[in-house]
């Protein structure tokens, strides 16, 4: 049985093909600065979702997402 997540699949693809275009030599230093505001923190987005996922595998995204800024505001 296949339970792996397509689209976290293709977001975590994504996010691979823009570091390897952030690390490109050359690159206009406004696209680099604009790479490198997001690429990491997208990684820690989607395991952070895959974490919440995997822990409430019947519950949907904006359940799991709503809990989630529930826990940061808590400070916990």
């Amino acid at each position: 049985m296949n339970n792996r997540r397509d689209d976290i699949d293709y977001a975590r693809g994504i996010a691979m093909l823009l570091i390897v275009i952030g690390h490109t030599p050359d690159l206009n230093s406004i696209v680099v600065k604009v790479l490198y505001s997001f690429h990491v923190p997208l990684f820690f987005i989607i395991t952070g979702m895959l974490i919440a996922y995997t822990r409430s595998e019947n519950k949907s995204w904006k359940y799991i997402i709503i809990g989630m800024i529930k826990t940061l505001i808590r400070g916990v």
